[in-house]
């Protein structure tokens, strides 16, 4: 079912660039997904070799709640949108722009608290932000297509 895609009362241009757009956001969503569950696994298990120093000043003793939520909450929304564009959800773009909002959280939070390593933080600042536009692009689609 791709409800969220219109397929009338638009331009055959206009489809196929939804459809383009729709392919970016499920690699993007999968690239960001398949990222944090593994950088959350590796702050879980200390695979990473992340020094416990760089958490001085935060709330955190270790990486164990950092790893949680960035296997969970950063990487489950990111996965769990990419599979409802994927199945052709409804609600897909509205589950992809809630992912780039939890990983825009993720990366703001983790900036403020460990400004060391700024540029990688810089690029899923980026990452965020395009996902969420690409999810409000599909979204808008949808609301004129139905």
């Amino acid at each position: 079912m791709r409800a969220y895609l219109p397929r009338f009362r638009t331009h055959a241009g206009e489809v196929r660039d939804l459809q383009r757009t729709r392919k970016w956001l499920l690699g993007i969503l999968l690239f960001n997904g398949i990222g944090a569950v593994f950088g959350g696994i590796g702050l879980l298990t200390d695979s990473l070799g992340a020094p416990a120093t760089l958490l001085a000043g935060t709330p955190f003793t270790d990486y164990t709640i950092p790893g949680w939520v960035l296997l969970i909450a950063v990487g489950g929304t990111s996965l769990g949108a990419a599979f409802a564009l994927w199945k052709h959800v409804r609600q897909a773009a509205l589950a992809s722009i809630l992912a780039g909002l939890v990983l825009l959280g993720w990366i703001i939070v983790e900036f403020v608290m460990i400004p060391e390593g700024w540029a990688p933080q810089l690029l899923y600042f980026m990452i965020a932000v395009l996902i969420i536009r690409m999810g409000l692009l599909m979204h808008k689609a949808s609301l004129r297509g139905s």
